[in-house]
């Protein structure tokens, strides 16, 4: 068994060197990197995914600090939202960002990575709290977006603040969220992705007084005999949640058709406007967003995607099923998806809108 013992210090100084080796091989041969390639970067798929969240953020705050230089204009017409919003997708599509600028991004995302895995609790209650003392909505949907390690963890968290009303989300309740959770899960496997890291750069074995932090590889899995957790356990609600998670209804019927299988979330006003514009929804998606879908499921090929995405506004097809139907037969046979990824059910999803 590998033990891995990190304290606060120790997670920084790797770090700084992991971060540093995975840039000079990058840079080594190219002079900037782009949206696409940052997604493949790293072999550590969330160290890309903070990477681009980092950047997200930074894009809200300069966006934000426009218009505070700015107050001459009035930002909520909805004329001046669109086009400011049209704008940045475009910008998004482009992202060029030169080594000496992308290294302080490639070091947090590597900081972030290993304080996530090693103390998730934390590393979450200060995402969701920064700078505020309740979890918004909009705080809840942004982290899930870039979250990849312990991704059922992250949802069951998400789905227990969902069914709280946001101005009774504080900390005392978060705390008590954690340990409910916690109960109903199998213990988190840090070992297997601290492991990850030691493979593309050794990890030292240290032994030092006060560690904050300490994990050790998994031993092979032996069979859970705890109650099995279910999104209709709710932690502050007996009554039963009629909605199923998109993994649970894929696992209890496999032999449902793929498009049967995603669950139509409920529609709001935003969404009832949306649908009168009758908008391209692929064509609109945030930059990770069309990257991810762009990488993973048409093999970096974004001309691909585009042809997809407008065949499906093009087409004669006036329903879900049949425009799934079409999306798998064709372009999911062609680039081989695999129909129980992550990827492919959001990809789903989101179609799903379109005909709400």
């Amino acid at each position: 068994m590998t033990n891995y013992t990190l304290s606060h210090e120790d997670i920084l100084k790797y770090a700084q060197r992991f971060s540093q080796k995975i840039s000079v091989s990058f840079f080594e041969k190219k002079q900037s990197i782009t949206g696409n390639e940052i997604l493949s970067l790293c072999p550590i798929k969330q160290v890309n995914y903070f990477i681009l969240q980092n950047i997200h953020q930074e894009w809200i705050h300069s966006t934000q600090q426009i218009q505070n230089e700015n107050p001459y204009f009035d930002y909520t017409n909805p004329i001046v939202a669109e086009a400011l919003e049209n704008f940045m997708n475009i910008l998004s599509q482009h992202i060029c960002i030169k080594q000496s600028t992308f290294e302080p991004l490639l070091l947090k995302a590597t900081e972030q990575t290993l304080f996530y895995i090693t103390n998730p609790e934390f590393f979450i209650e200060q995402a969701f709290f920064a700078h505020t003392s309740i979890i918004t909505d909009e705080k809840l949907s942004f982290l899930q977006k870039y979250i990849k390690i312990y991704p059922d963890f992250f949802s069951e968290i998400q789905l227990q603040m969902h069914n709280i009303p946001s101005p009774e989300r504080e900390k005392g309740i978060f705390k008590k969220i954690i340990l409910h959770v916690k109960k109903h899960i199998p213990p988190l496997a840090a070992g297997k992705h601290i492991e990850e890291f030691h493979t593309i750069m050794p990890i030292k074995k240290i032994h030092t007084p006060n560690i904050p932090f300490s994990y050790s590889e998994e031993q092979p899995e032996k069979e859970n005999n705890q109650p099995k957790w279910t999104n209709k356990e709710s932690f502050l609600s007996e009554k039963d949640m009629e909605e199923t998670s998109i993994n649970q209804k894929f696992a209890e019927n496999t032999h449902t058709p793929l498009y049967q299988s995603i669950s139509k979330p409920i529609e709001t006003l935003s969404d009832t406007l949306q649908k009168t514009q009758n908008q391209n929804v692929f064509q609109s998606l945030p930059f990770y967003q069309r990257y991810r879908f762009i990488y993973t499921l048409f093999q970096n090929n974004e001309a691909a995607y585009k042809e997809a995405t407008d065949s499906i506004e093009n087409i004669n097809i006036h329903s879900f099923e049949e425009s799934a139907n079409y999306i798998l037969g064709y372009y999911g046979k062609k680039y081989n998806w695999d129909t129980k990824s992550e990827e492919v059910k959001e990809f789903l999803k989101i179609l799903c809108k379109k005909f709400l």
